[in-house]
């Protein structure tokens, strides 16, 4: 488990044995948020394997007409398509289109870099749904100013709705359990440029640890001691200090009430900040990661 800036927090923040949040995604129930994460996994995973058999066949059988020749300069371009037509991002969206309504309204769109053509038929979808609202045909001249604009808002959801969900047809998406889940897990933790202090407690909204408590170790952190963990930050960090980070860190790698003592490691790179801006100091964040990385 990683993170950097925030996704650290978010990654120190998780329960001590990640396996016992295992459990609610076995059998989870429709409409539920582990549903809708079990889903988009799903989803994401069919995509990739798609576009991977795409680009391996079409790889293959254009090197099969150059066997024994050099890499021309149209082999490169090739490639450097399928690098960036399989680096996919996608934010937002709901998998499971039968979902309640309250629930779908704020989820409901999507947006996937690996779908291009997806997103241009959304986009006409939306433009021509624009122009026929207004066009005159669309314009009430002979009711009340009320009964226009109760029309125009009951017709509002449906006029956007209606053909998206026609056009879909949604199933009910079914979940197997998966068997063996958490077995033989091995946990691991990097935190790049961890977040202490009192930035840490806005960013949680106060919540993620007691003023009173603030000497001691908390449950959530003593997993980075138990665990092989390490935490790479720099000595010029314009959000946290350095003397709080040093704390921290020294805290959790003499931890004393660990059998065979703390696994946690950390280091400070001179000169480094939040962003890791300068190249020399992130070829050091990558060599230190590699290395832990390699000890596991």
């Amino acid at each position: 488990m990683a993170g950097y800036s925030y996704g650290s927090l978010i990654t120190t923040l998780l329960p001590p044995i990640i396996s016992s949040i295992l459990p609610a995604f076995q059998t989870p129930q429709s409409g539920s948020a582990h549903a809708e994460i079990r889903l988009r996994a799903s989803s994401l995973a069919t995509q990739q394997n798609q576009l991977i058999s795409e680009h391996f066949l079409a790889f293959h059988n254009a090197h099969a007409h150059r066997r024994g020749r050099s890499l021309h300069s149209d082999d490169v371009l090739y490639n450097v398509k399928i690098r960036k037509s399989s680096a996919g991002v996608r934010m937002g969206g709901d998998e499971n289109l039968r979902r309640t309504s309250q629930d779908s309204y704020r989820l409901r769109n999507s947006f996937s870099l690996e779908t291009p053509e997806i997103v241009r038929k959304s986009v006409d979808r939306v433009r021509s749904i624009v122009k026929s609202r207004a066009s005159p045909k669309r314009i009430n001249t002979t009711g009340s100013f009320a009964s226009s604009h109760k029309s125009r808002r009951a017709g509002s959801i449906s006029s956007i709705e209606s053909p998206l969900e026609d056009s879909r047809k949604p199933e009910e998406p079914s979940l197997k359990e998966v068997p063996g889940i958490g077995q033989g897990l091995q946990t691991a933790y990097i935190l790049v440029s961890p977040l202490q202090g009192v930035v840490g407690s806005l960013a949680t909204m106060w919540s993620s640890r007691s003023w009173k408590a603030s000497h001691a170790i908390p449950e959530n952190e003593m997993k980075l001691a138990i665990d092989p963990s390490l935490a790479i930050f720099g000595d010029d960090d314009i959000f946290v200090g350095v003397s709080k980070l040093r704390t921290w860190s020294h805290k959790l790698a003499e931890a004393g009430n660990v059998p065979g003592g703390s696994q946690f490691e950390y280091v400070e790179i001179e000169g480094a900040g939040h962003f890791w801006h300068d190249h020399q100091k992130l070829k050091i964040l990558r060599d230190e990661v590699s290395k832990f990385v390699q000890r596991l």
